[in-house]
C-alpha cells in the first residue's frame, strides 16, 4: 500500500510519496536507514511541516480510517515525526510508529519519580552541547516516537503559580479578575532569573499583542548579545487561550495564534485532552542552526476559569472543586480554604500528591483533610491508588470522590453531599462539637 500525506483537517490525500520516500521514512522510523534515506525523510517532514499535512500510515485501518503521523520539529531544529494518540487510529504493534504504552510489572516495587518544584534558572532551552543527546527531542535520548512525559515548562509555571497564590481558592477568588491575577503572576517572577544576571522579569511577555506585534522577539533579540556564556537566551510568553491545536495556541477563535516549533503539550486523561480554558507559556528563542526567534516549546495549562485560575488535571476536578465550596458554609466560626496541590508532599511513606487539601481552621488549629477525584475503575489505576492512599492519609483524614458518576443526573451533588458530610464529622470529632 502507498503512503500519503494527508490534509489534517479532512484526511484528503493530497501528495503521494514514492516508492523511495516510502521506504526512507519507515527505515529511519525503525532508526536505521542510510545517508540517502536519512535525506529523504527529513525533505518528507519538512514539506509535510510545510504545507501542514499529516502522515497518513497504511499498517492498518480502522472503518476506513488510518493511523497518522504529525510532522515536528524540537528546541534544536532537529525535524520528526510525532506519534499522535487517541482519538487518532492506534498503528498496528508491528508497525515503525508503534507507541506501546508502558504497564508496571506485576510484583515490582511503585516508586514512580515525584514531581517536585524545579530548582535553579528558570529556563528550558539549554544548547545542544550540554545536552545528554542532541539528536533526541526531549534531550535524554528517548526514541522519537515515544510518549514524551510532562516537560520542565509545566513545572516552571506550576511553580509560578503556586508562587502567585493562584492555587488557593482564597485567593483565586479574591483575584478574581484576569487583568489582577495576572498581575499578581507577574510579580511571582521577582527575585527569578533565567540566565545569571538576566531577570525573569525583563523577559516575561503576558499579553499576546506582544507576540503578533514581534516586542517579543525584539526583545529577546536585544538580550541576546550580553547574554552569560553556556546559556541560551531565551524569553517567555504567558496567557490565556481557548482554542489548542498540536502546535497552535490562539487566545480565541484563532485570534493572536502562537505556532510551536516542538508541538503543545497539555495535560491527557484518559487518552484524552483536559478541556481548556488552558494558561498557555511558551519559551522564546532562536532554534539551533538557522532561523529567526520562534516559540520553541509550549505548555497548556487548563485552569477551572478564566475568573477563578486555579490549575486543574483533569475536568473532572473541576467539577469536585464547583461542588466543594459549600464548605465555607458549613461551620460558622471557622475558616475554610481549598488547596490544588502542584507538587508532591513527602510523607514517611512516599512522595504524594492530592487531588485537593483542605484546610479547616479554627481558634488557630489547622486541620488538613486531603481529598482525592476517583476518575477510573481499571485495575492498574485502583493498584496505584492502594499506594498512594495509605501515604495521603498521612497528612490527614482522607475523603475520596466517585468522578465515575459525576455524569449522571444530580451525580456531582450527591458525590459533594457525601464527601462533605464525611468532612464534617471529622471535623465534629476533632473540634468536639
Amino acid at each position: 500500500m502507498s503512503l500519503y500525506l494527508l490534509d489534517k483537517r479532512d484526511r484528503a490525500r493530497m501528495i503521494p510519496l514514492t516508492p523511495e520516500q516510502r521506504d526512507a521514512v519507515r527505515a529511519v522510523a525503525r532508526g536505521g536507514g542510510d545517508e540517502t534515506a536519512a535525506f529523504l525523510a527529513r525533505a518528507v517532514i519538512a514539506l509535510a511541516r510545510r504545507d501542514g499535512l499529516w502522515l497518513g500510515c497504511d499498517c492498518r485501518e480502522e472503518n476506513g480510517v488510518r493511523p497518522v503521523v504529525a510532522p515536528c520539529r524540537n528546541r534544536h531544529g532537529t525535524e520528526y515525526w510525532r506519534v499522535l494518540g487517541h482519538p487518532q487510529v492506534p498503528h498496528d504493534p508491528g508497525c515503525a510508529f508503534h507507541r506501546a504504552t508502558a504497564r508496571r510489572r506485576a510484583g515490582k516495587p511503585w516508586n514512580r519519580p515525584a514531581r517536585k518544584a524545579p530548582v535553579g534558572y528558570f529556563a528550558v532551552l539549554r544548547n545542544v552541547s550540554d545536552d545528554v543527546d542532541p539528536a533526541a527531542p526531549n534531550g535524554r535520548g528517548e526514541p522519537e516516537v515515544r510518549m514524551v512525559r510532562r516537560p520542565a515548562l509545566s513545572r516552571l509555571l506550576l511553580m509560578l503559580m503556586e508562587r502567585a497564590g493562584l492555587n488557593r481558592l482564597s485567593i483565586a477568588d479574591r483575584l478574581s479578575e484576569e487583568t489582577k491575577w495576572k498581575d499578581a503572576l507577574a510579580r511571582a517572577t521577582e527575585g527569578l532569573e533565567i540566565a545569571p544576571g538576566c531577570s525573569l522579569g525583563d523577559l516575561w511577555f503576558p499579553r499576546p499583542r506582544m507576540w503578533t506585534g514581534k516586542l517579543v522577539h525584539a526583545r529577546v533579540r536585544a538580550a541576546a548579545p550580553t547574554w552569560p556564556a553556556r546559556h541560551r537566551p531565551q524569553g517567555f510568553v504567558c496567557w490565556v487561550v481557548r482554542e489548542v491545536d498540536e502546535d497552535v495556541a490562539s487566545a480565541w477563535r484563532g485570534t493572536d495564534p502562537v505556532e510551536v516549533v516542538s508541538g503543545i503539550g497539555r495535560p491527557i486523561v484518559g487518552r484524552n485532552p483536559v478541556r481548556g480554558p488552558y494558561l498557555f507559556i511558551g519559551a522564546v528563542g532562536l532554534p539551533q542552526g538557522s532561523g529567526g526567534y520562534d516559540c520553541l516549546e509550549g505548555w497548556t495549562q487548563p485552569i477551572v476559569t478564566t475568573n477563578c485560575p486555579i490549575p486543574m488535571d483533569s475536568h473532572y476536578e473541576r467539577q469536585a472543586l464547583g461542588t466543594l465550596r459549600v464548605l465555607r458554609r458549613e461551620f460558622a466560626d471557622a475558616a475554610f480554604d481549598l488547596v490544588k496541590p502542584v507538587f508532591e508532599s513527602e510523607t514517611p511513606l512516599g512522595p504524594c500528591i492530592p487531588d485537593f487539601v483542605i484546610e479547616a481552621e479554627r481558634h488557630g488549629a489547622i486541620l488538613t483533610i486531603p481529598v482525592e477525584v476517583m476518575g477510573f475503575r481499571r485495575p492498574d489505576y485502583l493498584d496505584d491508588k492502594e499506594v498512594t492512599h495509605p501515604r495521603m492519609a498521612t497528612l490527614g483524614p482522607l475523603c475520596t470522590m466517585d468522578a465515575t458518576r459525576f455524569d449522571r443526573p444530580g451525580g456531582v451533588t450527591s458525590e459533594g453531599r457525601k464527601t462533605t458530610a464525611s468532612i464534617r464529622r471529622v471535623l465534629r470529632e476533632r473540634w468536639s462539637q
